[in-house]
């Protein structure tokens, strides 16, 4: 079902092969940014307000 949305959408999946640990890493690397920048830097109090 999952692979019928994305071709009635005209997606394409990221599929690597087995043992691929490179295919995700730009991403990886940017969410990495994004947490040491805007989350890690602070104290969040009370968790609600994350």
């Amino acid at each position: 079902e999952y692979q019928k949305h994305l071709r009635k959408h005209h997606l394409v999946p990221s599929m690597s092969g087995k043992g691929n640990c490179h295919e995700n890493s730009a991403v990886e690397s940017f969410f990495t940014s994004l947490k040491a920048e805007l989350i890690w830097r602070r104290t969040w109090q009370p968790r609600r307000e994350v």
